[in-house]
């Protein structure tokens, strides 16, 4: 949802960046899913997926996984809108997520160089 906000057309899941398990949710556990946008690219974004498990007899909350998604768009006319963290916290999540996206596109060119 937060992806498709974004871009207001057509996105696509294109890679699970990272997932951790960090602790199991269990009978009486609600599961609460949080995703907020970290970077933005002209055609990709990367999305922080946090969720949280709530056991409702007892009221204790934990977080049980994080995960990070990139999507880009599908058309190639289609331009994302510029992200522009705001916060501290913020800033240095868009330029680690900046950097992979770097990364990635390096990798991709690589890939591209030695299987033409």
């Amino acid at each position: 949802v937060v992806a498709f906000r974004l871009a207001r057309d057509e996105i696509r899941t294109v890679a699970l960046e990272h997932m951790v398990l960090l602790a199991s949710s269990g009978p009486g556990d609600v599961l609460e899913a949080t995703a907020r946008l970290v970077f933005a690219s002209p055609r990709s974004c990367e999305i922080a997926v946090s969720v949280i498990a709530e056991n409702l007899f007892s009221g204790q909350r934990r977080e049980v996984c994080r995960a990070r998604f990139v999507f880009a768009t599908t058309r190639a006319d289609a331009l994302l809108p510029r992200y522009e963290p705001e916060t501290e916290r913020e800033r240095a999540e868009f330029e680690d997520a900046q950097r992979r996206y770097i990364e990635r596109k390096q990798a991709r060119s690589r890939h591209a160089t030695t299987h033409a």
